[in-house]
């Protein structure tokens, strides 16, 4: 699996300690859902046969829910 660096400010990475704390998940875990959901949200409304991540070329998305809310 690929691995990507961010930095980020002071008061986000205060908030995602928060968050870590109250969901139980590790800081690196959010941040990882976060970025598959930025890049589904994008893809959500881009022409079928664009997105990479599609199975079968275009029918049917290919997608985790990450259960970030912990709903």
């Amino acid at each position: 699996m690929p691995i990507i660096s961010v930095y980020v400010d002071e008061k986000t990475a205060a908030r995602m300690r928060a968050i870590s704390a109250e969901k139980g998940r590790s800081v690196e875990e959010l941040a990882e859902c976060a970025v598959s959901e930025a890049a589904l949200d994008y893809f959500r409304l881009a022409p079928l046969n664009s997105d990479p991540g599609r199975a079968d070329g275009g029918a049917t998305i290919v997608m985790q829910h990450t259960n970030i809310a912990g709903l």
